[in-house]
């Protein structure tokens, strides 16, 4: 995937879980989908989406 096509998918992927102006909380850990999907579940590399979300609060 050309980096800016994974720049993209990153870019949708952060307007769907929490758009701007807007905290989403998740059902489901964040570092486990990292941890248990193939590359983060999305073709990315693994801790990714920790990345991309930030950790979640507990």
């Amino acid at each position: 995937m050309a980096g800016s096509s994974r720049a993209a998918l990153l870019e949708e992927l952060r307007a769907r879980v929490a758009p701007p102006g807007r905290t989403a909380t998740l059902p489901f850990g964040i570092a486990a989908i990292d941890a248990t999907l193939p590359r983060g579940g999305l073709g990315l590399a693994q801790g990714a989406v920790t990345r991309l979300l930030g950790p979640v609060p507990t």
